[in-house]
């Protein structure tokens, strides 16, 4: 996740949008957050760590990162990080099962799904945007052979085709 948030950041257009203001550490927790390509960037009074932010207004994802609020999502056992790194724990721990969370199985097989729905519903926008998809994708053609693929397949949205790649048997 760590390089597809890098990438995000470092590709131009890509903004982040959210239900609410991130202004405590539970709307950091529970907000739906998402990100989307967008051309413009519209005028928007105060970043979406503001109780001006008004809901699903777009913000670039570098402007996001910088003014990160380090301090509402980092414990003292974090250190000191940059905004940035900062940003980037965070993003992460919303779009992976934390240690803490791979522990909790005996909250249901539902916990468990809604956590993947989330994870889906934040990465979705970086993920499916082509030029990032390009770079996502084309590194795992070739190390399905040397797994012993025959056929990976990779569906996407309904909004974009389905991409299949063949491997010759390898196996005997």
């Amino acid at each position: 996740m760590e390089w597809l948030f890098s990438v995000a950041l470092n590709t131009p257009g890509i903004h982040m949008y959210s239900d609410i203001p991130l202004t405590t550490p539970k709307a950091l927790e529970k907000a739906n957050i998402q990100f989307t390509y967008s051309t413009t960037t519209p005028k928007v009074a105060g970043g979406l760590y503001s109780p001006q932010y008004e809901s699903g207004s777009l913000i670039p994802v570098t402007e996001v990162a910088s003014s990160f609020p380090a301090n509402l999502f980092l414990t003292p056992h974090s250190g000191n990080k940059t905004s940035r790194e900062g940003f980037l724990e965070w993003i992460i721990s919303r779009t992976t099962i934390t240690p803490d969370e791979s522990l909790r199985h005996h909250e249901g097989i539902n916990m468990i799904w809604a956590k993947f729905q989330s994870i889906f519903l934040v990465i979705q926008g970086v993920i499916y945007y082509e030029p990032i998809y390009r770079q996502f994708v084309l590194p795992l053609w070739p190390s399905g052979g040397l797994d012993n693929t025959d056929i990976c397949r990779s569906d996407t949205s309904s909004t974009t085709s389905t991409k299949t790649a063949f491997y010759g048997s390898t196996s005997a």
